[in-house]
């Protein structure tokens, strides 16, 4: 009874660590079979993806601001949210950043 009780705890905190995994992790294994070619074409790609997302970010900025000074003004609390995708998508460019520094690419 004592074995199953230890066994069922274990196993709901491994369970709640699964649930509160970062979103924005990226394995070096996603990426560690690319060739130095391909983790170049990697990076252009990635980088390209996280420019557009800046710049979308900039250009929704004044609105966001103007909401926030708007909600303020009414009395309500404003939560500034991140951009998991576009933090995502420089742990990435970093992953891949890394490897092309470990494979010796030029």
């Amino acid at each position: 009874m004592q074995k199953a009780l230890i066994i069922a705890s274990v196993f709901s905190i491994a369970l709640s660590a699964c649930q509160s995994a970062d979103p924005t992790y990226v394995s070096e294994a996603q990426y560690s079979g690319y060739n130095c070619r391909q983790l170049s074409m990697e990076m252009q790609r990635i980088g390209s993806k996280i420019e557009q997302r800046q710049q979308t970010a900039q250009a929704n900025q004044v609105m966001n601001t103007a909401v926030a000074v708007f909600a303020v003004s009414q009395g309500y609390a404003v939560a500034g949210g991140g951009d998991e995708e576009l933090a995502r998508l420089q742990n990435a460019y970093d992953v891949v950043e890394r490897l092309r520094i470990k494979k010796d690419c030029q």
